[in-house]
């Protein structure tokens, strides 16, 4: 006599099954190699130019990670600079451990990229005479520097990189034109995945600054981690 399924073992296999699906989904986004790049927002600092809980720091939270570190992050950091770290294959030390950059690079399963500002601030300082012409030539010039630093991030990896656009909070005209322009070239940059800044006053209690608070940073991990889940599902 043929044997039939009864409702309970049919719920059971249901359960296991889904279960499987699951684990595995988890394992999709378990032991991360993180790796956070760029200025004082990649590092988290704070609207006091304190280093604080930044965005990569909540993005870690959300994720099981095998290795992670915002080391090679600095306040001042430039595009340039941070190009020629990774070509001298900058070393750093974590947990009394050697870390070199190259390596890091290549062994990343995520990196998210914060690089720019320090840039555009220095060189609107060098222009006397500031216009939308002067701007342009700044941006060109940014950005040519950027893509050059993207081309060498690839030599060493080749997933996606998460690029953190800039706050447009700056009182000054041409900065805040600057940023503007930047954000848009980073948003339509096929090479990166654009995480939108949060602009939003309540993320900011320091006139002075455009470092934003720690909710505004966790804000911010939030966007890159839901980008994040929706490439894994592809």
């Amino acid at each position: 006599m043929k044997k039939l399924f009864s409702p309970k073992m049919i719920l059971l296999d249901i359960i296991t099954i889904s279960s499987i699906i699951l684990i595995s989904k988890k394992g999709a986004i378990d032991q991360i190699h993180y790796l956070s790049l760029g200025d004082g927002y990649s590092k988290g600092i704070n609207s006091y130019g304190i280093i604080d809980y930044g965005y990569s720091d909540y993005l870690k939270d959300k994720l099981d990670i095998k290795f992670y570190t915002k080391d090679f992050s600095k306040k001042d950091l430039s595009i340039k600079l941070l190009q020629s770290n990774i070509i001298n294959n900058q070393i750093i030390v974590v947990n009394n451990q050697k870390i070199a950059l190259k390596e890091e690079l290549q062994n990343s399963d995520l990196i998210t990229l914060s690089i720019g500002l320090n840039d555009l601030i220095y060189q609107l300082s060098l222009e006397p005479n500031l216009n939308i012409r002067t701007i342009d030539k700044i941006l060109e010039s940014t950005t040519q520097d950027f893509e050059s630093l993207i081309k060498e991030i690839r030599k060493y990896y080749k997933k996606d990189i998460y690029v953190v656009g800039y706050p447009n909070n700056i009182t000054d005209y041409y900065l805040s034109l600057s940023i503007r322009k930047y954000n848009n070239y980073l948003s339509n940059n096929k090479e990166l995945i654009y995480i939108t800044p949060i602009n939003n006053t309540k993320y900011y209690n320091n006139p002075k600054s455009n470092y934003p608070t720690k909710d505004g940073y966790q804000a911010i991990s939030s966007k890159i981690y839901k980008k994040y889940i929706k490439t894994l599902e592809k």
